[in-house]
């Protein structure tokens, strides 16, 4: 996905955000979006506030941005605990 990254870095035109319909979509693209937000170990003040912006559209709790940060603060989480995470948002949303 550094391609992706680099892709994103060079283009400086502004584009909407795409929201998928099913909720399976979704968690994909708010992994892939986390990725990207702390591919350098940290998030900035902007990156945080657009996944809260995200969340809310996507219509899930406010406190599903605790657990986001907590998965990804040390790099990407395995794919179990992805799924744990998944299950249980999915479960409550």
């Amino acid at each position: 996905k550094v391609w992706q990254i680099e892709e994103l870095f060079s283009e400086c035109t502004i584009h909407e955000t795409f929201l998928p319909e099913s909720m399976a979509n979704r968690m994909n693209m708010l992994y892939d979006l986390m990725e990207l937000v702390y591919v350098d170990r940290q998030a900035n003040t902007n990156e945080l506030h657009y996944i809260k912006n995200l969340l809310k559209i996507f219509q899930m709790k406010p406190e599903v941005m605790n657990e986001l940060t907590s998965l990804f603060r040390n790099g990407p989480p395995s794919r179990a605990d992805w799924m744990d995470f998944v299950d249980d948002t999915c479960r409550i949303a």
